[in-house]
């Protein structure tokens, strides 16, 4: 096998990129064998220094958590997303040389948060600045899964540069955590003494009792499907690809914790005794008065999700030689990502080596600038992008880390 080293440095300017799903653009090849890994972290909103003070630090000190809340919106939804895959691929050759069986492992995760500012407020703040106020956290959402997937299926290349494939893939659901709130409100009484809260909300997790790596906690099914070819237009050569990956549902076990709030609760306080009178049927009188009314809706029982799937178009100019342009577009669903459009600007330094800077807006984030390059010899191919460096630029300002790397023989 080849060894294809590419270097390359980057100069990141401008606000968050929005991802380009991290498992497309694969199924470029015939007869060859890959690797692919990559991960998108973003959002418009939240800032590195918070996500990291969250992560790594015992306490997150005030200053962090006042100064990410003054860059929250107010008007919408605050968005952060990760995306993550890393896979092992193959395109063999089947019977003649226009078809190929298509083979596939990989292991992938999804978490995406839409929070309103008023959420973060009350987990970070908690509710004293909205004493005699509501506290509205209405529309807030979030959702991490973690699943393992097996590819089978096949790609025809009915001519240099052109080829369509289909892609069933059996997935085993490792992790879950889903938490929805059509409607959520707290008031708070001026005295601190009455707490108001009216939901309608449902969350589900996966077996806690069941971790670790391809966890069986899961099954589900879902399909891909893409076509890449050739085009003349405008006295120039250009490449077009579509790619429609994850379309499909995870059916969870039995064992999942489910719960359905719909419900309207007013709490009071307790009467506090004497000092000398409080024992363990005053705290458990305490206890049972805060989750009285919450017991009764958890339960076990099956649960079912729509995989974050995404469809992605790309065009691009190719020349032997010289400057190349093009632009794509990345749409997704059960993911909490707006729309992202982006434009491709760079250079085809030989037949070989290319490299492109890539401009966008959309996706969990706002505007992005990134770099991606390229290397393809003749029995080995191999791709680096990196992007939303600004979150390591101004870590005070945006939340970004993505980078993918691919490699084909």
């Amino acid at each position: 096998m080849k060894y294809v080293i590419i270097i390359m440095s980057a100069l990141f300017v401008g606000s968050v990129c929005a991802q380009i799903p991290v498992n497309t653009q694969i199924w470029n090849g015939h007869n060859t064998i890959g690797f692919s890994s990559g991960i998108n972290a973003a959002s418009g909103d939240f800032n590195n220094d918070f996500v990291l003070s969250l992560t790594s630090d015992d306490q997150i000190s005030q200053d962090v958590i006042s100064d990410q809340a003054g860059k929250l919106s107010t008007s919408d939804l605050n968005r952060l997303g990760l995306d993550y895959e890393t896979s092992i691929f193959a395109s063999l050759p089947v019977s003649t040389s226009s078809h190929s069986l298509l083979i596939k492992l990989s292991d992938a995760a999804h978490v995406s948060i839409l929070a309103p500012t008023d959420a973060y407020s009350m987990v970070f703040e908690g509710n004293k600045s909205f004493v005699g106020d509501t506290l509205v956290v209405s529309d807030a959402s979030a959702l991490a899964m973690r699943y393992q997937k097996i590819g089978l299926g096949w790609q025809f290349t009915p001519s240099i540069g052109t080829s369509v494939y289909a892609v069933a893939n059996f997935v085993n659901g490792e992790q879950l955590a889903s938490l929805n709130i059509e409607r959520g409100t707290v008031f708070t009484s001026e005295l601190g003494d009455t707490l108001i809260g009216d939901f309608f909300a449902s969350y589900a997790q996966s077996d806690t009792g069941s971790v670790g790596f391809a966890s069986p906690n899961g099954s589900g099914f879902s399909v891909d499907f893409g076509m890449s070819t050739s085009l003349s237009a405008g006295n120039s050569e250009w490449d077009l690809s579509f790619d429609l990956v994850d379309l499909g549902r995870v059916f969870w076990q039995p064992r999942t914790t489910v719960s359905e709030i719909d419900t309207l609760v007013n709490w009071t306080g307790v009467g506090l005794p004497e000092v000398d009178e409080i024992d363990d049927t005053f705290t458990k009188n305490l206890s049972d008065s805060l989750s009285g009314s919450v017991n009764g809706l958890i339960g076990k029982s099956r649960y079912q999700n729509w995989f974050p799937g995404a469809f992605h178009t790309q065009i691009l100019q190719s020349r032997p030689q010289g400057a190349e342009w093009g632009g794509g577009a990345v749409v997704r669903w059960h993911a909490g990502y707006n729309p992202f459009a982006y434009l491709l600007g760079g250079y085809q330094f030989n037949k070989f080596i290319d490299c492109h800077a890539v401009l966008g807006y959309g996706g969990f984030g706002d505007v992005q600038f990134g770099l991606q390059a390229k290397a393809m010899f003749d029995h080995s191919h191999a791709g680096l992008s990196m992007q939303n460096l600004e979150g390591s630029i101004l870590p005070k300002c945006q939340l970004g880390a993505s980078g993918r790397l691919s490699i084909q023989y």
